[in-house]
């Protein structure tokens, strides 16, 4: 009863308000009718009030952002308001809610359209019309004015944008009713009547894939958008940013940019519709790589700037699994397990991600598993994050997932690579948790000083490094510090523990010692910043993409100042003043900018670092 009275009074309230605005609004109110938007109800007022030109609600609403009635798709909510009480709705009405409240991220380029954010040029500017529909209903349907459907949703007929019989666009300003041409009228002669033009029906094949695709706008569709399940990944992205990506998708299979100017064929709106439904396998082919003259190349929508940046991050995590599984294809399996005879050289810059994949997969021909493995390791975050975490080059972890120190890899390289079973399948930080300090410890000294002073590094070495802390022949504390990778905040306690581990034992070459190193990695390899890399690049110190053996080259014939010091300590020599020492000598030396290399034969020869039989130049010790 209550209620009942509540809604009364504001009956009451509402009818004394549009008493005292008198002159002001339209003698006769309209409601919102369902699946009509607030521009098709104006236009239909217009006419209902005997008015011919459109612009009189513009004009009665004082308005400033429309210049015409094609126009009233967004904009403040005051106007939007005062245009509400020109044309008599209730504001406290369910139906105009969504038009008073503001949709975030509606601006220049996206406008909201019951309660979701579409494109603006997806809003026809022309007054488009089903005339099945309009002697069905005799109003004007919002959906009519998405510009990439062009047809009727429930009618299935193709909409009409011009008069059949003048041929003039249908225009919004205006009006002879909704179910007239706006242009024929003359005097003494009656206005075409659309209603007398049926046209032709689409024909469609995958009902359910074109019915996903207009229910995601279908404000008439609230009930069956209930029912529809999608993947978990696509159910989290709005309508509007899926209604985009069908769009975006079906404009691909035709090559054209749909929605800015023209209609989408219904079999593209099909296969989008379908591609949302079986997500995300139905991805699968249309992401794998094409050949030259393929069509429905749809990888370009990773890069897509009116997608969300959520499903352009799904876009390109699926896109980076099928360049992956295209590569994986393209591995000689019988050499997988074999030493590479060369480096593998590369022209060019080296890329990272899927750009590398993408080249491998092009690539005429066979490629090597390990080039195929550092690739997939490129481009996963979850690698090169591990990578930077543990302070080493991204193709150093080839060697620690085959030592089975990497078991979160496994998605990554299971494809292509065998794990050891070893560490009860424990990630190497967790395996480390024992010998962890919560304390600000500076016992022992830096193992990556050490480690480097001590001869060059590779994969295989810092497992064996890893696998010998781990059981205890290296005494280690580990100090994590923010922003320190693992290799910097482990600090050994007997040096010549670690001399042993890395004593000559037998080939150190790795698999992953062929394979090109980026800056970053060789800056991760040297401890140094890229700044000093590039600048030994610069001065043909080192080659444009150098791999691992080009590192070791470099590393016995020059060495860092820091790696004197080290080695100093480490042989027990004095040098307390190990620049001006350097300096006054004359030995082979080379000056880049703020950094100056010294001849490593002429180091260890005037100094006498050698330790025995250890001599700290080359990798490859037999």
């Amino acid at each position: 009863m209550s209620e009942l009275l509540e809604w009364q009074d504001a009956e009451v309230a509402h009818a004394v308000e549009r008493a005292t605005s008198v002159g002001r609004v339209l003698a006769l109110p309209v409601d919102l009718e369902p699946g009509e938007h607030l521009r098709d109800a104006a236009f239909r007022a217009v006419s209902r009030n005997g008015f011919s030109n459109g612009g009189i609600v513009l004009k009665l609403a004082k308005s400033k952002s429309f210049k015409s009635l094609a126009a009233v798709h967004s904009g403040a909510a005051d106007e939007i308001g005062r245009l509400i009480d020109v044309l008599g709705i209730r504001k406290d009405a369910d139906a105009v809610k969504g038009f008073l409240t503001g949709t975030p991220g509606c601006g220049r380029d996206w406008v909201e359209f019951f309660g979701i954010n579409l494109r603006r040029r997806h809003v026809a500017s022309r007054r488009r019309v089903s005339p099945t529909s309009l002697r069905k209903h005799g109003m004007q349907k919002a959906m009519w004015s998405l510009q990439p459907l062009g047809f009727d949703v429930a009618t299935k007929e193709e909409l009409l944008d011009h008069c059949p019989v003048c041929l003039c666009g249908l225009a919004w300003s205006k009006n002879f009713g909704v179910n007239f041409c706006d242009r024929c009228a003359r005097p003494g002669q009656a206005a075409i009547d659309l209603r007398d033009f049926p046209q032709s029906k689409v024909d469609i094949h995958d009902e359910t894939a074109v019915r996903l695709v207009t229910d995601l706008v279908d404000p008439e569709a609230a009930d069956r958008r209930s029912e529809l399940e999608l993947h978990p990944e696509l159910s989290q992205l709005g309508r509007g940013a899926l209604f985009q990506f069908a769009v975006q998708l079906a404009s691909r299979f035709e090559n054209t940019r749909a929605g800015w100017g023209g209609c989408l064929r219904v079999r593209s709106i099909e296969r989008a519709g379908r591609a949302i439904l079986q997500w995300p396998n139905s991805l699968e082919e249309l992401l794998a790589p094409k050949t030259a003259g393929q069509d429905d190349d749809i990888s370009a929508l990773c890069s897509d700037q009116t997608l969300s940046p959520n499903l352009r991050s799904l876009l390109k995590k699926q896109k980076d699994k099928c360049l992956g599984r295209a590569v994986v294809e393209k591995v000689d399996r019988s050499k997988s397990s074999s030493i590479l005879s060369a480096p593998i050289r590369q022209a060019g810059p080296m890329r990272q991600g899927r750009v590398e994949l993408k080249r491998l997969s092009n690539r005429a021909g066979e490629i090597a598993a390990v080039e195929a493995a550092v690739a997939l390791l490129r481009s996963s975050p979850q690698a090169r994050g591990l990578a930077s975490d543990f302070g080493v080059p991204v193709p150093h972890l080839v060697d620690l997932f085959d030592d089975g120190l990497l078991p979160e890899l496994i998605s990554v390289l299971g494809s292509l690579r065998k794990a050891r079973a070893s560490g009860q399948g424990l990630p190497l930080f967790k395996q480390l948790e024992p010998i962890q300090r919560t304390n600000n410890s500076r016992d022992g000294f830096r193992l990556f000083d050490l480690a480097f002073a001590l001869g060059g590094l590779n994969g295989k070495e810092w497992s064996r490094i890893f696998r010998a802390i781990i059981r205890g022949a290296i005494k280690a504390v580990w100090v994590p510090a923010l922003g320190i990778p693992l290799v910097g905040s482990l600090r050994v306690l007997y040096p010549d523990a670690l001399a042993q581990v890395l004593s000559p034992s037998g080939p150190t070459r790795s698999q992953a010692d062929f394979v090109p190193l980026s800056q970053g990695d060789v800056a991760a390899a040297f401890g140094r910043s890229r700044t000093t890399i590039r600048n030994l690049v610069k001065n043909e110190l080192l080659p444009p993409n150098p791999t691992g053996i080009d590192v070791d080259d470099f590393r016995k014939n020059w060495m860092f100042l820091s790696e004197v010091r080290d080695l100093a300590f480490l042989t027990g020599v004095a040098l307390p003043n190990a620049p001006k020492l350097l300096a006054a000598s004359s030995l082979a030396r080379v000056s880049i900018g703020d950094t100056t290399i010294w001849s490593r034969v002429g180091v260890q020869e005037h100094f006498g670092l050698v330790i025995g039989r250890f001599s700290f130049g080359g990798r490859y010790r037999t």
